[in-house]
């Protein structure tokens, strides 16, 4: 990356998410309930209100972080991977 004064940094990765708005259109289209900022509701498992729907990251939440959606994600999972051995 060439910054504004020239100098140039090396990455990997850049990640930005400033001003990001949630694409819900999937969630709103499937009947996910979505709060009054147009984020997806979860609940502690991050399942929707639309039962086998779940949802995660910057759809769910304004910390626009990954570590944060790899969190939820991780959390996702393991509701999903528990609710399989109900069968």
């Amino acid at each position: 990356v060439i910054l504004a004064d020239g100098c140039r940094e090396p990455l990997d990765l850049l990640f930005s998410a400033l001003g990001v708005k949630p694409n819900n259109s999937l969630a709103l289209e499937l009947g996910a309930d979505l709060d009054e900022e147009g984020y997806v509701i979860t609940d502690r498992w991050q399942q929707t209100s639309v039962p086998g729907l779940y949802a995660i990251g910057d759809l769910t939440f304004e910390i626009n972080q990954v570590a944060v959606a790899v969190g939820q994600a991780a959390i996702a999972a393991t509701a999903v991977h528990n609710g399989l051995l109900e069968f």
